[in-house]
Parts: structure tokens; sequence; C-alpha cells
């Protein structure tokens, strides 16, 4: 480099240190007109433009540094700091595990490690990076913080709000600091102790749709629908587009029974998806309810669990209807119970090759295309039918005499629980009332660990259980649809088989929980999808005592259809 160039560089640093971005960025300009690849140039100008708000010039130029000194540390930290704030996250994130590769073991570093990691739903990584922050930075409340988010995504809550009571001594006014206390508290559970700490937060921060969405989600979990609806609505005011507030109010306009608007909306799950990298499996010649389907080829493809396809399966048959020759995939463990169920219609697992189609459509998505409202469920039962053999197998392995027949689940799939509204299993402990019942013989239905359970009552003597049988297997549904064919009442949570009864047309009492899914609406007893379900519903969170007693008490007068 001359003399000149020299000089012009030493001005220009001056410049920058100075904060004259302006002159700093000319005369860094100016040195490179000379020499264009010289890194340390190349690195200043990009730190230059990237203060001044210009990050996406200053990308290319450090990238190109790197070219010539691929062993810089501080030149990957500062890439990493542009790329960031250009929302590249997962690329930002390589770079800074590469600074810290090189020898760049600040605890800026791993800091901002820790936020990339977050960005990319990488909870493990980003929980050791914070730790490697703090053991260099132990206060630092914005760290603290970022843990904690770490800590409430692996669903380690107690350890996430340790650290967020730790955040909270430090800067007790931050509205980060109540916000992640907030939700820690409220997926523990603690509702009534959650509700001021992001009341807060909302207060410091009224301007993040973040809050005012998970402040909503609190209210919903409480039950307190209408303050929920208004804070989900504050969200989309500031930000119409943001994905988790419009997936939350599409929960809230169903379960509220405003179908039409709450379709659209649920549309939103596959953005939730993406962020959770479940990819939509088919884009392509989506149908939306619009295009006409006569003689076209549609395929309608299983997007959610189990009760989800034996509650919409029933849309498929309407689409045929159409004109349309439909193609519907299900899970392979529903495959045997639904085939030969609907005239007219192919059958594939989802394990199978698809068939070409015209259109596709997501399952759930069917009851938006074909705009329903409540008033127009389909909810003619049964759109099921068991198979006639296995019922009659059954029928000889099943308690005779006069008593009620009355199969039982107490527990779903755990891992739909992990949210703010938690809780929709109970124990089988909770049913013992039902077993005290004159003339009652208790069929377990119950599937999984949670059958376990059996032998920690003292009344598993009063339930006939058939061990691992219904546990899986392509006949498991078979056997299951048949046993209901086979009682008089189905008292359960609210998970697959109470599906499955309603379908069949079987007695089916619902136990929910107090912020009970959207598809058992608000304040009912009965369902609009099942005409032979009746809805038994918690008063306060957690309490599935009175639940069972209700029950006790409609078992006097329920009779044999």
């Amino acid at each position: 480099m001359t003399a000149e160039h020299v000089a012009v560089l030493r001005r220009a640093a001056e410049r920058h240190q100075a904060g004259d971005l302006h002159e700093a960025i000319a005369g860094y300009r100016e040195v490179l007109a000379g020499r264009p690849r010289d890194p340390d140039t190349l690195h200043m100008l990009g730190i230059a433009l990237a203060q001044s708000g210009r990050p996406q010039e200053a990308a290319p130029l450090m990238l190109a540094a790197l070219e010539s000194a691929p062993n810089s540390a501080d030149l990957h930290f500062d890439l990493g700091n542009v790329l960031s704030a250009l929302q590249r996250h997962a690329e930002a994130l390589a770079v800074y595990r590469r600074a810290a590769a090189l020898g760049a073991d600040g605890p800026e570093v791993h800091d901002a490690a820790c936020r990339m990691a977050l960005e990319v739903e990488q909870y493990a990584e980003a929980l050791q990076s914070a730790d490697r922050a703090l053991a260099m930075r132990p206060g630092d409340g914005y760290t603290l913080l970022n843990k904690a988010s770490a800590l409430i995504a692996l669903d380690r809550l107690e350890e996430a709000l340790a650290c967020c009571d730790r955040a909270m001594s430090l800067m007790p006014e931050h509205w980060a600091a109540q916000f992640r206390r907030g939700v820690a508290l409220a997926k523990l559970g603690r509702l009534a102790e959650a509700e001021p700490c992001l009341t807060r937060a909302a207060q410091l921060n009224p301007g993040n749709p973040a809050v005012h969405t998970d402040l909503g989600n609190l209210y919903g979990a409480q039950g307190r629908h209408e303050r929920a609806h208004a804070s989900i609505a504050r969200a989309l005011e500031l930000e119409p587009d943001y994905a988790d507030a419009r997936w939350n109010m599409a929960l809230l306009k169903l379960r509220q029974g405003e179908l039409l608007a709450g379709w659209d909306l649920y549309e939103e799950r596959f953005t939730m998806d993406a962020r959770f990298g479940r990819q939509m499996r088919f884009k392509e010649r989506r149908w939306t309810g619009r295009e006409d389907l006569r003689g076209k080829r549609v395929l309608i493809w299983c997007e959610q669990g189990l009760g989800d396809v034996l509650q919409f399966c029933r849309y498929a048959p309407l689409v045929r209807d159409l004109g349309a020759d439909v193609t519907l995939e299900v899970p392979p463990q529903l495959k045997t119970l639904l085939t030969g169920q609907f005239s007219g219609l192919r059958l594939i697992g989802s394990n199978e090759p698809h068939p070409d189609f015209d259109y596709q459509c997501p399952l759930l998505s069917l009851p938006g295309a074909l705009r329903t409202e409540v008033a127009t469920i389909p909810a003619a039962v049964p759109y099921l039918k068991a198979e006639p053999a296995a019922v009659e197998r059954w029928s000889r392995r099943l308690p005779a005499g006069p008593a009620l027949r009355i199969g039982i689940a107490w527990q779903g799939n755990l891992v739909n629980e992990r949210n703010w509204a938690s809780g929709r299993s109970w124990s089988l402990a909770a049913l013992e009332p039902l077993s005290r019942q004159p003339g009652v013989s208790l069929v377990s239905l119950q599937v999984g660990p949670a059958a376990e359970q059996l032998a920690t009552v003292r009344f598993a003597d009063r339930i006939l259980s058939f061990g691992g049988e219904l546990d899986a297997g392509p006949d498991a549904f078979v056997d299951t649809a048949a046993i209901l064919m086979n009682l008089d009442l189905l008292i359960s949570c609210d998970t697959s088989v109470v599906h499955l009864a309603g379908a069949l047309g079987v007695p089916v009492w619902v136990a929910l929980h107090l912020t009970s899914e959207w598809r058992w609406f608000r304040g009912r007893t009965d369902s609009p999808w099942y005409p032979t379900a009746r809805l038994f519903r918690q008063r306060t969170a957690g309490d599935w005592g009175i639940v069972v007693d209700e029950m006790c008490r409609a078992l006097e007068s329920f009779s044999r259809a």
C-alpha cells in the first residue's frame, strides 16, 4: 500500500472513530479504488456501511474480505452481525460458530450465537452458547433472558423460571424480563402469577405484537374470551401479517362458532408448521373451493392427528359429490378401518405413493373450502361403520348381563398438551367414583403408556382391560370400533376414541378442560359435529372432580338407546 493510501486509510479510520460515517465511507472507497481486494479496508467499509444502516451493501464486502483473510475471527464476528441484521439467521449462526472456532471467545460471540440459534430453533445449541457467555459474564440480564427462552422451548420450565427470576432481579422493569417470566409461569400452569407479568410487559412495550398475543393466549387459557380477543386483535392492528396472532385468532373465532372467519385464518397453521421445520407437503394446484372439480382428480391428504382424520374424513364424500375422482390419504393406523367406508373413493396410506392429481387439498382445509358454518356441519351419523365380524367376536369377550357397559379412556397424546391450555387428559384415579356406580361395568379403551395406571388404582378389579391388544397394528382401530359398538356409552377425555365413537353414532360423554379445543366451541353441552355426544366441562382449570360428579349424576337417568 502506498504512503498516500496509508494516509487516506488513516484519515478514514479517524473519521470513523469520530462517528463521521459519511467521510469514513468515502475514504475507504478511495483506498479500495486502488487496492480493491484489501481485506482490512473491505472489512472496515463493511462495518461503516452496517453502522449507517446499509447491511445489504456491507455483506458482499465482508464476504470478499474473507477470501483474503479466511482465518480472521473478528471479520467472521462482524460478518455475523451483518447477516443477523439482514435476517439471514442460519448463515449468521454458522459464521458465529466459525468466529468462536478461530478464537473469538468473548461473551459477545457466544451471546450472538445464542440469539441466532434461538431464531433457527436450535434450542440445545442456544442453551450451550448462553451458558458459555454467562460463564464469562454471569450478571448479564439479556443473556439470562436468552437462556430462559431456550429453556422454555426445551420444556425445562422450572429452570427457565429460575433464570427469569435472576434476570428480573437485575432489570425488573425491562419488558422482556417481565415477558419471559410471564411465559414461563403460564406454561407451568401458574396463570394467576403470569398475568401481572404479561400485563406489565404490554405496558412497557405496547407496540410489540408478540406480547399482546401471548397476553391474549393467557386470557384464553383462563376462559376470559373477550379479553383474549381484544389482546390478539391489538396484536393484529400492530402487525396484520403476524402469524402467531393470526393463528390464535383463528382458534378464538372457531371456538366462538364464527367458522367462516375462523377457517380463513386457520390456514395460518402452515406458517406455524414451517417454523418448526414441518413443510407443507403439497403446494401446487391447491383446491380452494372455487375451482370446478367435475372430471378432476383430487388428492385429499392428512396433516394432523388420528382424531382429526376421524372427524374430518366425512368431508371426502362431499368432494366426490362435486364430480371429482377423489383419493383420500390417511395414516396407516386408520387405513384398515376406513377402507370401504366411502363408496367411490380411493384410499391410500400416508406411507404409500400418491397418484397423479389435478388438485390437492389438506384434509382440515376442506371445511373452509366448502364454507362450513355451524348450521351446515355435515353431522349425519353414523358415517363410519364397524366390521360386523369383529363386532360379533368382541361381543363374546365383553361382560353379559344388565349392567351398563361403559368404555373409559383417560389420556390423549401428551405431545399435543404442551401449551397453556394443557391438561385435557385426566388420571384414571379421577374416575374412581364411576366405578362405584351401581349397575355399571367399566371397559378400558386406553392405549399407550397411560394404560399402566391400571396397576396403580385400587379399583382396577372393577375395570375390564385387554392389555396391549388395542395398542398397535393395522387392526387396532377396527377392534376398538367393534368394542365401541358393544358398549352402551363411552366416557373419555378429548382424544381420538371420542371421534371414533361419534363417527360410529355411539353415545359418548366427553370430559373437557376449561379451555377445550376449538372444535367443542364455547359453553355448549352438545356437539354440532356429533349428535350422540354430550360435553362435560371443567369450571376451574384442573378440577376434574366436578366433571366426574356431574357424570355420576347423569348416569342415574341414562338409559340404553
